[in-house]
């Protein structure tokens, strides 16, 4: 984790999971826009940046690495928002593969941010599945990818939100985005 190893020296991963467990849903107002080179969806900007917002002398460590993991549960949040936006569809689960679906409170705070479940797949090596699934397409083995995924795609564990964080979540949520717009307009002024 990037924050691990140039802020801290090369803290160990656990340990810095195991700090960001013993925080509290939202993090006393930290908050953390994860673009520390640029950002693609939604926004498609470049040259976004990164910041660490409502620092106060509560947060520590933990605080920090937390709000980090919410951050981009929030990017997350933002896309299918976006996505709900211009379809009109509610996602009834998101399924998460590779390794941040390792990590157990990460999946809460996604399943909490998104208020979706969060599925694991018992599948990591999905771009290997996904392969797969389009050429056994392509050569008849199934009619379609939603048949294929249904095949082939299962999940190992789901996590479900806690409506109890979603208040504090959404209140993240709402800075998180002016975050962005606000950091936008100083940096194009600055320049």
């Amino acid at each position: 984790m990037w924050y691990g190893e140039n802020i801290l020296g090369g803290e160990d991963f656990q340990n810095l999971v195991n700090s960001a467990e013993k925080e509290t849903a939202g993090c006393n107002g930290l908050v953390f826009l994860p673009y520390l080179a640029g950002e693609r969806a939604p926004i498609w900007d470049p040259e976004a940046r990164g910041i660490f917002a409502n620092i106060n002398s509560q947060h520590n460590s933990g605080s920090f690495v937390r709000a980090i993991m919410e951050g981009v549960a929030f990017s997350v949040r933002h896309c299918i928002d976006i996505a709900q936006m211009a379809t009109g569809i509610t996602p009834d689960s998101i399924r998460l593969s590779g390794g941040g679906s390792k990590i157990p409170i990460w999946c809460n705070i996604r399943a909490d941010i998104c208020k979706t479940p969060i599925q694991m797949t018992k599948c990591n090596e999905t771009s290997a599945l996904g392969a797969v699934m389009l050429a056994g397409v392509g050569i008849g083995l199934w009619k379609d990818l939603c048949e294929a995924s249904k095949c082939t795609v299962q999940t190992a564990q789901t996590y479900e939100p806690d409506s109890k964080n979603y208040d504090v979540y959404d209140e993240n949520y709402y800075c998180y985005r002016e975050l962005y717009l606000a950091l936008k307009n100083i940096k194009n002024k600055a320049i």
